[in-house]
Order: structure tokens, then sequence, then C-alpha cells
């Protein structure tokens, strides 16, 4: 491998390194103040008349701040706020709780938002980081002289049907590995990961999930994945090296390893479309109606 393949490699992942720690950091603030959260759950066989007392020894006795109590039919959740991982352990018999047949200690993931806002400041951060470093490398490979090809050089109309004929395909592909990820696995495998909890949110978050994740998304992943990563080694007169690494790193960013091989897949079939229409357009539909589509199959109800 020649060197200035290597040092484009080394700038690829520079670039996404910066992206991931800048999306981060911009998302920051929304959880930083909840860092000492927990959230616990205890599955009882008896339960008292009332957790009048719980909630007293939680307030006066735990070291706790914050503490609430919550009932679920057989179930009791505590939510609170405490410096240690292992949280705290009321003492469950003294209180009138008897039977304890299960527990989950954890910290919630969005622990100053509700889960609608917590998914959606992730993934408006996120995609941010992506949409700057992406220009960013773009600018920077096209006054170099290496950008190849030009994000909007294409004739548009036959960049849109690609785009479209690309799209359905993706979204085929990932129905069909979803369904032979099932088969080999068992049901129980997940290829939806943190999108699942997408169809428990109120109407405005699922709109202002679906809305993000099938736009403002693809947008900014191509802008950065095809535009700024993979043009910028097909400039340099290595496109299938291109073509790999963005894939890569295309599916290394979601972590979901269920969906890895998939993930590479969508970003060969959208590289592959980036250069023969010349447009970025075309992957920026394909990723559309992928995602967009993905989005519907997981909101349909079940019978």
């Amino acid at each position: 491998m020649q060197h200035s393949t290597v040092r484009l490699i080394l700038i690829g992942i520079l670039d996404l390194a910066l992206a991931i720690v800048v999306g981060g950091l911009l998302a920051a603030p929304f959880y930083v103040a909840g860092w000492r959260a927990h959230h616990d759950r205890y599955t009882f066989t008896e339960l008292p008349e009332l957790d009048v007392d719980l909630a007293h020894w939680g307030s006066t006795k735990s070291g706790a701040k914050d503490f609430e109590v919550k009932r679920e039919d057989k179930q009791i959740v505590l939510d609170y706020k405490n410096k240690s991982r292992r949280g705290v352990t009321p003492p469950w018999e003294n209180l009138g709780y008897k039977g304890l047949q299960d527990s989950t200690i954890s910290k919630p993931m969005f622990p100053t938002l509700d889960q609608s806002t917590g998914l959606l400041v992730t993934l408006l951060c996120g995609q941010l980081g992506f949409l700057v470093f992406g220009l960013r490398r773009m600018r920077v490979t096209a006054k170099a002289g290496f950008l190849d090809p030009a994000p909007l050089r294409g004739p548009v109309g036959p960049a849109l049907a690609s785009g479209a004929v690309a799209g359905v395909a993706l979204l085929v592909f990932g129905i069909m590995y979803g369904l032979a990820v099932h088969a080999i696995f068992g049901p129980k495998a997940d290829t939806t990961g943190i999108w699942a909890m997408v169809k428990d949110l109120p109407l405005w978050g699922r709109i202002a999930i679906v809305v993000s994740g099938a736009v403002v998304a693809p947008v900014c992943e191509e802008v950065f994945f095809r535009g700024g990563c993979y043009a910028s080694f097909a400039g340099a007169g290595r496109p299938r090296v291109g073509l790999w690494t963005s894939a890569i790193f295309f599916s290394l960013v979601h972590f979901h390893l269920e969906n890895t091989p998939a993930y590479v897949v969508f970003g060969l079939i959208l590289a592959t479309v980036y250069r023969r229409t010349n447009s970025i357009l075309a992957p920026m539909l394909a990723h559309v109606i992928n995602n967009a589509g993905a989005f519907a199959l997981l909101l349909i109800p079940k019978s």
C-alpha cells in the first residue's frame, strides 16, 4: 500500500473521530447533569398496600437524592440520584415487600431528558458533526483538486431516478437481511437496536425522530461518507480503497454489531451510485427511501 493511501485512510479516521467527538460534545450538556441518576426495577410476589414506608426510607435514610417510588403491577420502580453505580438497596422485608423475584439496577439512557428529546438530541448533534466535517473535507479536497466525483456534477433527473431505484433495492435488501438474521439466530436477535424504542414514544416524538432519521441523517451522512470520505479517495486515484474505507467507516458509526455486514453493503452501494451518477443527490435519495421505509416497517403495528 502506497504512503498516500495510508495518509488518506489516516485522514479519514481523524475526520471520523473528530465528527464523533464534536457530536458528543454538543450533546454532552443535555446529559451531564444527570450522571448520578438511577432507574432501578424490582419484581415481588407480595407488596404492601402503600409505598409510604419505602418512600420515607428513601428520602431520609438511603443517602440518595430526589428519591421517587413508582408501582407497576408487582413491580417497584425507584428513581433517584446517587454516586454509586450499584445504587441503594432498601430493607425490603422490613418494609413489607415479600418474595423478591427479579431486580434491574441501571442508569437511564437519557437521565435528564425524556426518551423523545434524548433520542432527538443525540441524533441531531451526531449528524451535525458529520455535516461539519464532511463539508470541511469536501472543501479541502476540492481546493487541492482531489474531489471526484464533484457533489453535483451529474444531471439531476438521472441521479434522482438512480437514487430511487437504489433506495428500493436497499430497503428490500435490509428486509431480507433482517429475516436471515432472525432465521439463523432466532426471533430474539436484535436488528433494530436503539430505534426499537421509537414505537413507544408519544406522537410528537415519533414524528420528530422519523423526520430526523429519514431526512436529516441521510443528508449529513452522505455529505461525510460519500461526499467527503469516498470522493477524496476517488479523486486521488484510489476509488476501490475509498469504496471499502467509506463503507467500513459507515458501518462502524452505527454501533450495531448484528447489522455491521448490512451497513457495509449499504455503504458500498451508496458509494457506487454516487460514482456512477456524479451526483450526491443519488445516494442521498437512496438513503432517504431506505430509512423512511425502515421506520415505516418499524412503526406498523404487529398483528
